[in-house]
């Protein structure tokens, strides 16, 4: 299945390429980027690799997925975003990551955003959940923007994270569906 490419007033949301490697490298190595994972080490290449081919058999498995995320003017690979189904629960969840020079500016919403509504607009998706660690406060923040609300702390990959949903009628009256 071809990704499909999406642009947002500053992004464009893309497939992945090998030109974004060494720029995700840069962001899963970097240990304050990834201090909320499951896995706070700095990732091996080869783990990347095998993250970015999920990204393809992911979309070819479900018909959706996440994208690279990266500026819309320059290309320049920012971070990954989008929607992917959690085998645990069955759960879809929209999952970002944005490189630290990054932060602050919206992006991770304007990303997140757009992924929650094609996610109900697109799929029509009943439910979509975004998952944080307790003192990730800013990606909380970005979850709330997208129209998510806390519901409760829940066991996910081996730790209680706090659980945010939207469902239909909220992305209703959220985003003028």
């Amino acid at each position: 299945m071809e990704i499909p490419v999406i642009h947002t007033p500053r992004l464009t949301l893309r497939g992945y390429r090998p030109t974004d490697l060494a720029p995700l490298q840069a962001m899963v190595s970097d240990r304050e980027t990834i201090q909320y994972f499951p896995r706070t080490e700095p990732w091996p290449a080869a783990v990347l690799v095998r993250w970015m081919a999920s990204l393809a058999e992911h979309w070819e498995t479900y018909g959706y997925g996440w994208f690279v995320m990266a500026d819309r003017v320059h290309d320049t690979t920012l971070g990954w975003c989008g929607l992917r189904r959690l085998e645990e629960t069955g759960e879809v969840e929209v999952l970002y990551l944005l490189g630290k020079a990054y932060w602050g500016q919206g992006l991770a919403t304007e990303a997140a955003r757009r992924c929650v509504e094609d996610g109900f607009r697109r799929y029509g998706m009943d439910l979509i959940v975004g998952l944080t660690h307790r003192d990730n406060t800013g990606s909380q923040r970005v979850l709330e923007k997208s129209g998510l609300v806390f519901g409760e702390e829940a066991p996910y990959f081996g730790m209680t994270l706090f659980r945010h949903t939207i469902d239909r009628a909220r992305f209703a009256a959220v985003y003028g569906a």
